[in-house]
Parts: structure tokens; C-alpha cells; sequence
């Protein structure tokens, strides 16, 4: 496994990245700030096929929907690593922050559209918010919610990671309903959350 930090904008955005990895063992692969994401995500690749890495999980910046620059950035991403290995990205993430509000359903909408998101990961549930809005995302796109994060804290393994990742891959791959899919989604979701190996 290798992690690709390709938010190259964000002031800060790589070295919060190297204090996760570290924490996980975890290596990463990073460039200057400013770097072109899609540059650092063509490295990332490389590195991970030359490591003969099964899994790159490529941290993207966040963006403003109603931002074509950003939007077409990530359209750029998404054909890299497409043009690198055969159906990549298999797996696209929105990261929901619990707090968001009406307007995060817009924004999972053009996301869909220009990145082609396959799940929800819900963060921030260790405050007051409740998350509601990844609710109405999930219903309405019929995403499924992937992960919901409690906190700062690593409560996994790395080889717990892997063996969801394992079980989901093999599960989608011999599952012919996007409703099965969707139950593997929410079980793994749970397995890794209640710390199943």
C-alpha cells in the first residue's frame, strides 16, 4: 500500500499527510507544494507498480464544485490514472464532513458527474453533528456510506485495511447487483469500524 499526497496547494496539506502515514507505516509519496496533483498522482503510480503495491489511496485537495479550474483538475487526475492502470480509479471517495449542510448534496452531484464517486466517507462524527446530509447523498445517488470517521485517532491495522480492501474487491468481482455491492460496502464499513480483522 502507498499513499499519494496530491493535495499540492493546501498550505501544510503534505506534512499533515507524512504524520498519518508515519502513524500507519504507511509509505508516501509526496512532491513541493504547488506541484501539479496530476504529476505527483503519474509518480504515485509508478512508484506504486515498481513496489509492486496492490493499493494507492490518492489524497486529493478539497474543492469548490462551482470551481471549473478545480473540477477540470480533477477530471485531468481521474484520466491519469486511468491511462496508467487498466479501469483506475476502481474505488473514488467523497470525503462529507458531518457538519455540512444542504448544500453538500450539490456538491456530491457534480462530483458524481466529474469523478465518477463510488462512495461516501463520513468524518467528524465525534461532535454534535449527526451527519444527515450523507444520509440524503446515499439515498438520492445511491452511494453508499464507505467509512465514518470518530476521531483523530488510529484505531486499525494496517493489514486490517487490506483484508477489507481484499474482501471487497473479491466480493464486487463475483457480484452481478449494485445492491450486493452496496451491502459489501456497508458491512466492510461496519466490520472495520467494530476493529473485525
Amino acid at each position: 500500500m502507498l499513499i499519494c499526497a496530491a493535495d499540492t496547494f493546501r498550505a501544510a496539506a503534505s506534512d499533515q499527510l507524512a504524520i498519518w502515514a508515519e502513524r500507519t507505516g504507511v509509505p508516501l509519496i509526496q512532491q513541493k507544494q504547488g506541484t501539479d496533483p496530476a504529476a505527483v498522482l503519474f509518480d504515485s503510480m509508478k512508484a506504486a507498480k515498481a513496489r509492486g503495491s496492490d493499493v494507492l489511496i490518492v489524497d486529493t485537495a478539497g474543492r469548490l464544485h462551482n470551481k471549473a479550474n478545480l473540477m477540470a483538475e480533477l477530471e485531468k487526475m481521474k484520466r491519469v490514472a486511468g491511462r496508467e492502470v487498466e479501469g483506475a480509479p476502481h474505488e473514488t471517495l467523497l470525503v462529507v464532513d458531518a457538519v455540512t449542510g444542504q448544500n453538500g448534496l450539490e456538491q456530491a452531484r457534480q462530483f458524481l458527474k466529474v469523478a465518477g464517486v463510488t462512495g461516501i466517507v463520513l468524518t467528524k462524527l465525534d461532535g454534535t453533528a449527526k451527519g444527515g446530509i450523507a444520509v440524503a447523498i446515499a439515498k438520492e445517488l445511491g452511494l453508499p456510506i464507505r467509512y465514518a470517521g470518530i476521531g483523530e485517532k488510529v484505531n486499525f491495522s494496517l493489514s486490517s485495511l487490506l483484508n477489507l480492501l481484499k474482501l471487497k474487491r473479491q466480493t464486487e468481482a463475483t457480484s452481478d447487483q449494485v445492491s450486493s455491492t452496496r451491502s459489501v460496502g456497508m458491512s466492510l464499513a461496519q466490520r472495520f469500524n467494530a476493529g473485525i480483522r
